[in-house]
């Protein structure tokens, strides 16, 4: 809990410094980042206020019993008898008047009920809460770790299976109830299985096309642990390796070493993508690299900061972080490889330790 009085501590102190009189929070992870409760989001409000004397939590009843011993000062039960925009309101007018903050992801429906409150031009909490969340500390970080322990136990027990003849569909049920029986609380995101030519696609959605020899195949996948992610990608060959694919592999294997050693701390965030990119461009596959180097990852899958070049701005430790270049040549096949990166005061290494040598299955 007192990770959780800090934090809430911090956000006061940045509401402080910029003149606003409180917060109100609607999204489940900035929820759970302040104050620990973190139940997935429905059609039921859930709503944290945050002024300078108290902490108020507005949540349905049925969720009363998951709400002991995490860091607010006052918890306010509702159910579907009562107004809980009424209840939230009421709060937000008892906490004094001034600016007051909220999210920009809030949906259009709930904002418009609070309209009244925050007035025609609202102020924004999402750089208060990005520049408390990009520091990973303490717990924050173990989890993250842990997430890829779970991931890279059960993505090498899932290569043990998989054969030609295969769907995409089979890996990734495999994959995922290997995760689940070593320790995951589930998917962090939706797994990518893409074999062949649909490795060329880097969202392609995992389908019913079966694995043939001789193809490539991308795996795509994370563990969630305590509600905090990992987020890391392999490429496999089964079989033999196809023609021209060991150039591509390589290459991608050595712009991904060169993010992860670039990587120190003060490097703007944009700095990283070019570096990654010019050893692709290098190679003559600048062509073939369509997305960003990375992005920050722990309560989300994505989060900031955001590894792409128009980012300047200052990576500082403690962070966590992807470095995921790819190559991808439609008709043929693509190739990712991916690491989960901790940049603190020792340096930057990826936290990863399944290898990135060229592997056939």
């Amino acid at each position: 809990m007192s990770d959780y009085r800090e934090r809430l501590g911090e956000l006061r102190k940045k509401l402080a410094e910029e003149e606003l009189q409180q917060a109100v929070i609607l999204s489940r992870e900035n929820i759970c980042y302040l104050t620990g409760f973190c139940v997935g989001s429905n059609e039921r409000l859930t709503a944290l206020i945050v002024n300078g004397k108290e902490t108020s939590l507005v949540v349905p009843k049925l969720s009363q019993g998951q709400v002991r011993d995490i860091g607010v000062d006052k918890t306010v039960t509702w159910d579907d008898r009562d107004d809980p925009y009424a209840i939230a309101k009421e709060i937000i007018g008892s906490g004094g008047k001034g600016r007051i903050a909220l999210e920009s992801q809030t949906p259009l429906s709930l904002y418009m009920r609070f309209k009244d409150m925050f007035g025609p031009d609202p102020v924004f909490a999402d750089q208060l809460m990005v520049a408390l969340r990009q520091r990973k500390r303490g717990e924050e970080v173990e989890f993250i770790r842990k997430a890829v322990e779970i991931s890279e136990k059960a993505l090498e027990e899932t290569t043990q299976e998989i054969k030609p003849g295969m769907t995409e569909k089979e890996v990734a049920g495999i994959l995922e109830y290997n995760m689940r029986r070593n320790g995951s609380d589930g998917n962090a995101f939706s797994t990518t299985v893409a074999s062949g030519k649909n490795s060329a696609n880097p969202h392609h959605v995992t389908s019913d096309s079966r694995i043939e020899a001789g193809s490539s195949l991308v795996i795509d996948f994370g563990a969630s642990y305590r509600n905090y992610s990992s987020d890391t990608t392999r490429t496999f060959v089964v079989g033999s390796i196809p023609e021209g694919f060991k150039d591509v592999y390589e290459t991608v294997r050595k712009a991904q070493q060169t993010g992860i050693d670039c990587a120190n701390p003060g490097i703007p965030a944009g700095d990283i993508d070019i570096e990654v990119r010019k050893v692709i461009e290098n190679a003559g596959y600048g062509e073939y690299f369509t997305h960003r180097t990375g992005h920050g990852i722990g309560l989300e899958t994505h989060e900031p900061p955001y590894i792409n070049e128009s980012n300047r701005s200052p990576l500082q430790p403690p962070a966590t972080f992807t470095i995921e270049p790819g190559i991808y040549i439609q008709g043929k096949y693509g190739v990712r490889i991916e690491d989960t990166v901790l940049m603190d005061e020792k340096g930057t290494r990826a936290v990863n330790s399944f290898s990135k040598e060229l592997r056939i299955l």
